[in-house]
């Protein structure tokens, strides 16, 4: 086969034998060389949590969460970059933690022949923190039919009472 543009082979091991030819008709050396190519596609990252399902209700976590990825390739030499709410991308090296918010989780990861996956993404909801709540009405006092009368030193009710409350959640 004349070579005379670039050309693509499948997956495979390959002998390649080639020689050049000037213009007067001159013949170089048959060179030899052993070529592997290789099929490979990028990385499969997963992103694995402790504890691995919410403990709270309704999809939040009442503790602190800890990250770490797994990652599935043809290569041993694989890089993966995670970042948290839109930050700036890190190198993952070690566990880290999630407390206190909603938080979005984004991470992909690269291989050595620089197959990179499409970046993928976990939210994350953690309330570390129970609501507070704060009794408005009844205070203190003596109350008739929902009106308070005088102070005393607990709520003393009589009749009909509306009861007011406050509820808060300070943190997330």
């Amino acid at each position: 086969i004349q070579y005379s543009q670039p050309f693509t082979v499948p997956a495979g091991y390959y002998h390649l034998l080639y020689y050049g030819i000037n213009n007067a008709g001159y013949h170089t050396p048959t060179v030899a060389i052993r070529i592997s190519v290789e099929a490979s596609s990028p990385p499969a990252t997963s992103i694995i949590l402790n504890p691995p399902v919410p403990n709270g209700n309704n999809g939040w976590y009442v503790s602190n969460v800890k990250v770490s990825f797994a990652v599935e390739d043809d290569s041993s030499d694989v890089t993966t970059y995670y970042r948290i709410d839109g930050s700036e991308w890190h190198i993952y090296d070690a566990t880290f933690t999630i407390g206190d918010g909603i938080h979005t989780i984004q991470y992909y990861s690269v291989d050595r022949d620089g197959n990179q996956e499409t970046i993928k993404e976990k939210e994350i909801r953690v309330d570390l923190y129970a609501p507070e709540i704060e009794i408005e009405k009844p205070k203190n006092y003596l109350y008739i039919f929902d009106r308070e009368i005088i102070p005393l030193r607990k709520p003393v009710i009589i009749g009909v009472i509306t009861i007011k409350a406050a509820i808060t959640d300070p943190a997330t």
